[in-house]
């Protein structure tokens, strides 16, 4: 599908007819008191979770997560570089393989 501006492709996001291609009811679920209770805990235990490792200076590091993006990045490049060089390999079969039945 076309649309022509961001607004339109919005309205189709929220359209019940994408939700019924979706699988998704528009229909919401009322939630329990036990329901709501443990979500509650969950997000107390979460926050906690957080305040400590802010008190150790877990994911604080920057240097660390410089380090570790810079490693993704290079796998990345790594993964591709090879990737061009297996395309490149199977190119030149199929060209030899195409001049060999000329």
């Amino acid at each position: 599908m076309a649309f022509k501006d961001s607004l339109s492709y919005l309205d189709h996001l929220n359209s019940s007819q994408h939700y019924r291609q979706l699988g998704i009811s528009g229909q919401v679920e009322r939630a329990t008191v036990e329901e709501v209770k443990e979500r509650l805990a969950w997000l107390i235990e979460l926050k906690r979770e957080k305040e400590k490792e802010k008190e150790k200076g877990e994911g604080l590091d920057l240097m660390k997560r410089v380090a570790e993006r810079k490693r993704v990045e290079e796998e990345e490049k790594r993964r591709r570089s090879e990737k061009k060089k297996e395309q490149r390999r199977e190119k030149r079969q199929r060209d030899l393989g195409a001049s060999d039945v000329l």
